[in-house]
């Protein structure tokens, strides 16, 4: 498959989701967006390698300038899930996350 794993959307956000709540991934919205092919490195949201055969997604963190690879699906699954955290948060709704206000 040339754009990551076979899981549903539904289960790519739920994980996507979770790995925010875990402080794995952060809310974060690039400005920036390289795409390349793969070289096997793991994708930060289903953890699968990236293959060579896959298209490679990479955002800079801009609070710590780490490098976050994702696959296509997993990207847009992380993205989708970012918005769905800061539009409630902006509706006046602080969404409670493992305890603690989602802050961004």
């Amino acid at each position: 498959m040339p754009y990551g794993p076979r899981l549903s959307e539904h289960e790519l956000r739920s994980v996507a989701r979770q790995l925010i709540i875990d402080g794995q991934l952060p809310i974060l919205f690039a400005k920036r967006l390289v795409a390349s092919y793969g070289a096997g490195s793991p994708c930060c949201l289903c953890r699968q390698p990236i293959e060579k055969h896959h298209v490679e997604y990479q955002v800079t963190d801009a609070h710590d300038g780490g490098r976050l690879s994702f696959h296509l699906f997993c990207h847009a699954a992380w993205q989708l899930e970012c918005i769905a955290i800061r539009s409630t948060q902006e509706a006046g709704r602080p969404e409670r996350l493992a305890g603690r206000n989602v802050a961004q």
